[in-house]
């Protein structure tokens, strides 16, 4: 059962996690955001519930990894 859920002034507080499914906003491709990585995502992490999964576990490492390389250029890392 989710309890340490961050509901951003919500009300509603769910008793379970449903495999959801989405389609990555970079490569196009149907994904399921599975019930144990929202359990993680929300309960470990502390995000905030309404926020939910937009890109795939690839395109997620290339934008971490873009992101890295623009910090290194612009000299902040």
């Amino acid at each position: 059962m989710p309890r340490q859920l961050n509901l951003g002034g919500s009300y509603f507080r769910p008793t379970y996690f449903d495999d959801l499914p989405f389609v990555c906003q970079d490569c196009g491709e149907q994904q399921v955001w599975k019930a144990e990585d929202q359990a993680w995502y929300y309960e470990a992490s502390g995000a905030p519930y309404y926020s939910t999964a937009i890109r795939c576990r690839s395109c997620r490492a290339a934008e971490k990894k873009r992101k890295l390389e623009a910090r290194r250029a612009a000299g902040h890392e």
